[in-house]
């Protein structure tokens, strides 16, 4: 298994995860994804293949961490 961090300022990368998230995501997740994610939030994808064959549609959005608010 490899893994993948990329870090960057929205809205590309709410975009990004929307875009790559397919088949198998969480429809809720998906949806939150789309509407934008908060400053330190995180998207966790799966891809099945390599990432050489990424394509949009080709990962599975698995989750979404938001940051704790104190």
């Amino acid at each position: 298994m490899s893994t993948l961090i990329v870090v960057g300022h929205e809205p590309v990368m709410s975009w990004t995860a929307a875009r790559l998230a397919g088949p198998g995501s969480d429809p809720l997740l998906a949806e939150q994804v789309q509407l934008g994610i908060p400053t330190a939030a995180r998207c966790v994808l799966e891809v099945p293949g390599s990432w050489a064959e990424l394509d949009r549609g080709g990962a599975r959005l698995v989750a979404v961490a938001r940051p704790r608010e104190d």
